[in-house]
């Protein structure tokens, strides 16, 4: 956790599935994720440009990506701020308990059932 406080952007790829911890947790540290483009819709996704960099898997293309990113600091810092944001509204897992329970209880409005 240290060294992802420390880090501009974590590595993130999607490993065994996109909607990953390790994603959240680099935003929970203040960073930003850099994750592969996914090919699944998500609940609660993050948006790229707002809280995450998505890269294609092409050759030279997370290089790229890394290097426009790094290029703007400021925006940088205002992802991860965003994005940390993001995370503790909707992804801790208090969170996604109470999502859970909302929507199998049939409390959770129309727009928040749909993520």
């Amino acid at each position: 956790y240290r060294r992802a406080a420390r880090a501009w952007l974590v590595w993130s790829p999607e490993g065994l599935g996109w909607d990953c911890f390790r994603h959240y947790e680099a935003l929970a540290c203040g960073s930003v994720p850099m994750i592969n483009q996914p090919t699944i819709e998500r609940h609660r996704p993050l948006h790229a440009g707002e809280h995450v960099f998505y890269y294609d898997t092409n050759p030279g293309q997370l290089t790229k990506t890394i290097c426009e990113a790094l290029g703007d600091k400021a925006r940088l810092r205002a992802m991860a701020r965003a994005g940390q944001a993001y995370v503790l509204e909707h992804h801790t897992q208090e969170a996604i308990a109470r999502y859970v329970v909302a929507t199998t209880l049939g409390l959770a409005d129309e727009n928040e059932a749909q993520g």
